[in-house]
């Protein structure tokens, strides 16, 4: 660990000791509290900047609104993924936090806070990351002032959420936070992530892929070819798998790129001209994802898009952490566990096969 991150740890510990004092261990409430309680404006807390992980609790607004019928319900989310919550016909207002415009203007920041406390929100919900508390959404969620302060009991949470849950981490990322909800209803109904497109944007999709000689009637597969650190497989692997079924005559095998793989984009559309796409934009490539028939990708924010737009999917992991993140029901969507053997691109392409049931249409065609 460097100097300067041990600062930074020691800074925060002794921060979290400070407002532990300022802010006692609050009184709690339990189930049956809320599930009486008059909530008519809500606010959830979600800062959280991994694409993936903010997918995954797009659900909750259309979940909350079955419970609560009368609420108003506000997003309070970070600037660089405002847009995942467009045209939710669930969310009344979206409140924009920026680190650069709050954080580093304490006027603007004390501005913010009053703005927040004066919405006068009956409940708040805390939706980070069940496998670590965050104080940044713990603190905010108590500075809201609202009577009603939810979400995980991890770390120092009891200073400053009142009504929280144990996160049993080994389910699926989702349905931990489905537990979230046992604190307002005992109904068990299960909600999927999504997202919501609009005419034009599906229209500007297939006009991209029109553009590119790119017919959608045709079996589109959509290889993402990024993930962070550890959890990105090898380019070439990414490249054997898409000669492989390329070898099918009604399949079309394209690259996309983030803003991340520029390299990789700049690389492969030299090597394979026509065969990658770059997208810089969170609602093209959603509704590009739309578009396509299967999406092969590694353990990677668009993975969990593909699989809330419905599109079938192929998860490639190179971790053993599929149970948390991975999506698999035995027929659209599949998980590859190459976490002992990552170099084993003939599982990858017998999977993705039988996602598209085209095994014996698969045949060598080196114009695809």
């Amino acid at each position: 660990m460097s100097y300067l991150k041990k600062i930074e740890r020691s800074g925060k510990k002794l921060l979290v000791k400070i407002l532990k004092f300022v802010f006692p261990a609050r009184t709690g409430v339990d189930a049956a509290q809320l599930k009486k309680a008059h909530i008519k404006k809500i606010l959830i807390i979600r800062l959280e900047q991994k694409l993936g992980n903010l997918v995954m609790t797009t659900f909750f607004p259309r979940a909350l609104k079955d419970i609560y019928p009368e609420a108003d319900i506000d997003i309070l989310v970070h600037e660089s993924l405002k847009t995942i919550w467009d045209n939710n016909p669930f969310v009344s207002r979206l409140v924009i936090f920026s680190h650069k415009k709050h954080l580093h203007n304490p006027v603007r920041l004390i501005k913010f806070l009053y703005l927040l406390r004066r919405s006068r929100y009956d409940l708040v919900m805390d939706c980070s990351t069940p496998g670590g508390f965050s104080l940044s959404n713990g603190l905010l969620a108590r500075l809201t002032g609202a009577p009603f302060q939810a979400g995980f009991k991890r770390g120092e949470s009891d200073h400053f959420l009142n009504a929280t849950v144990s996160p049993d981490q080994t389910k699926h990322y989702v349905d931990i936070l489905h537990d979230l909800l046992d604190l307002f209803t005992s109904d068990k109904k299960r909600y999927q992530p999504e997202i919501f497109l609009t005419d034009k944007e599906t229209s500007s999709a297939h006009e991209k892929l029109a553009s590119s000689g790119i017919n959608t009637c045709n079996n589109l597969i959509f290889i993402w070819v990024g993930a962070r650190h550890i959890k990105q497989w090898e380019i070439e692997h990414f490249k054997s798998l898409a000669k492989s079924l390329r070898g099918a005559s009604d399949v079309r095998v394209l690259y996309l790129c983030g803003p991340q793989e520029k390299q990789l984009y700049d690389d492969l559309s030299g090597e394979e001209p026509g065969k990658a796409l770059y997208i810089d934009d969170f609602r093209e490539l959603t509704a590009l994802i739309q578009q396509c028939s299967l999406f092969v990708s590694g353990d990677a924010g668009p993975l969990h898009l593909a699989a809330a737009l419905d599109i079938d999917t192929v998860g490639i992991f190179l971790q053993n952490n599929y149970t948390m993140y991975g999506y698999d029901d035995g027929k659209k969507h599949r998980i590859v566990d190459l976490s002992n053997d990552r170099d084993n691109v003939q599982k990858v392409i017998d999977i993705c096969r039988e996602v598209l049931n085209i095994s014996n249409k698969l045949h060598k065609n080196p114009s695809k």
